[in-house]
């Protein structure tokens, strides 16, 4: 359960930057995903067992790949944070003006946010886990004060 890649480009043919810790063709199928993409929209594309989820803000897109058990939520959450960051630090001449992977610079913000979330992913799995351990023994006392009522014993 992990965000894979992710991306950020100014049209379908200008990558602006990337980063990933894996390997793998998700490349090539960004590309096709970004000619699909509309302005200031988003959107989550599933191809077999992985999802990529687009922001696109302003004329630039922001895209997450990840496996499809990863929470929908958390990776729109990481898109708009990447998109403060990314807006923060550069300004619209700077994108206009920008090639292809000009901004390889904010790769190292793209790897500490994708750590900072796959990780925030887990704790939330973990917090989930116990919520529902939570509400199953709320649910076990409740079912057994309601035989203890209904022997007509009093619980003290």
């Amino acid at each position: 359960m992990s965000l894979i890649y992710s991306l950020i480009a100014k049209d379908p043919d200008i990558v602006l930057c990337g980063y990933s810790e894996s390997t793998g063709n998700f490349e090539i199928y960004c590309q096709k995903i970004l000619k699909k993409i509309h302005k200031n929209a988003m959107a989550s594309y599933q191809s077999q067992d992985y999802i990529f989820h687009v922001y696109n803000k302003d004329s630039i897109t922001y895209l997450a790949f990840s496996d499809k058990s990863y929470k929908e939520k958390v990776a729109y959450d990481f898109l708009e944070t990447i998109h403060g960051l990314f807006t923060k630090k550069y300004s619209k001449r700077d994108i206009d003006d920008a090639i292809s992977y000009s901004f390889k610079d904010f790769e190292d913000v793209l790897k500490e946010q994708m750590t900072f979330y796959n990780n925030k992913t887990n704790i939330k799995t973990i917090v989930d886990t116990l919520k529902d351990a939570v509400i199953d023994e709320k649910n076990m006392i409740l079912e057994a004060s309601e035989v203890l009522s209904l022997r007509g014993e009093k619980l003290n």
